[in-house]
């Protein structure tokens, strides 16, 4: 290699300039996982909120007539009356069951899911699926 440089001082010039330009590259590229952690809390807090109610979860727990919540055609009858997509995600205890509702809007738009839903007679309660977080309060 020395040989190569001291043949062409214009190769070791243009190697040093390559080698400077890919260390310049590799320190200012900004990765996904960076753009997205980039923005105000207010940002990152509307954004996660747009997202819980896009794939928004509802729990319902049906009348004991109500045997398979998670048959295709009862699925269907509850999306058409809903106007909303549902899909069955799994049971719950105490003989609830939570559904996906698909392509929810806003928060407004799950209310009114939820108020149509509550109407029908097999429907005992319905409600949305929320993530609750403790808040580590002691007592004294």
């Amino acid at each position: 290699m020395k040989i190569i440089a001291n043949a062409h001082p214009e190769f070791t010039l243009i190697s040093g300039l390559l080698s400077l330009f890919i260390c310049v590259s590799l320190l200012t590229t900004t990765t996904p996982a960076q753009a997205a952690g980039s923005g105000t809390l207010a940002e990152k807090q509307n954004q996660q909120q747009a997202e819980n109610i896009r794939r928004a979860q509802i729990i319902i727990k049906f009348r004991d007539n109500i045997t398979h919540p998670a048959e295709g055609n009862f699925i269907r009858q509850l999306s058409r009356y809903a106007n909303a997509e549902l899909t069955y995600l799994r049971p719950m205890s105490g003989g609830a069951h939570v559904f996906t509702v698909a392509n929810v809007p806003d928060e407004e738009a799950l209310k009114e899911i939820i108020k149509r839903l509550s109407q029908r007679p097999e429907i005992i309660y319905i409600q949305q699926d929320r993530i609750i977080r403790h808040q580590n309060n002691k007592m004294r």
